[in-house]
């Protein structure tokens, strides 16, 4: 992740990472103590579902929503109320049906033994109406990356769930 954000967003200062222990009240303390410590900061990226919850609390009790943003992983159900007032803009899974149906493709190909490291493919999307996205083609990765962070023979498969104010509701988990 840091090779990434400093090769697109090089004046990105870094705050503290890897807080919270996945323990919602851990989490909303030390974010507390970390919006206190840096005037300036606008934005956290919490490191789970706990902490997300915790940090979005954090910034709802503080009185800066809308001022920090707040992006994680995590379920939407649980951040309801933070997707509501404004103090979590966006939450991401992977999308499990998806994962899936790549599965299924990847593994007719192999079987076919019509994908190696390297190679470009199609599959074909779920039924109408499917939660999977991503690019028409894959390619499966033929050296480590150090941006995705993908090893050999590894396929990034799709853009996963994403949850926002706009359309938390649509969702019931």
């Amino acid at each position: 992740m840091k090779a990434y954000v400093k090769a697109k967003f090089p004046n990105i200062t870094w705050a503290p990472i890897g807080y919270g222990q996945s323990v919602v009240a851990t989490s909303l303390t030390q974010a507390e103590a970390m919006i206190h410590a840096n005037p300036n900061l606008k934005a956290i990226l919490p490191i789970d579902g706990a902490a997300v919850v915790g940090t979005a609390e954090a910034v709802s009790d503080l009185g800066d929503s809308g001022k920090i943003s707040v992006f994680g992983i995590g379920d939407p159900q649980p951040n309801q109320q933070y997707f509501a007032n404004g103090s979590l803009q966006a939450l991401e899974l992977w999308n499990e049906i998806g994962e899936g149906e790549m599965i299924d493709c990847v593994s007719a190909l192999a079987v076919a033994n019509k994908i190696k490291a390297g190679s470009t493919f199609s599959c074909a999307h779920g039924p109408s109406g499917s939660l999977v996205s991503g690019p028409a083609k894959w390619t499966v990765a033929t050296s480590t990356s150090g941006v995705t962070g993908a090893n050999k023979n590894t396929i990034i498969f799709s853009k996963p769930l994403e949850f926002t104010k706009a359309n938390y509701k649509q969702y019931d988990f």
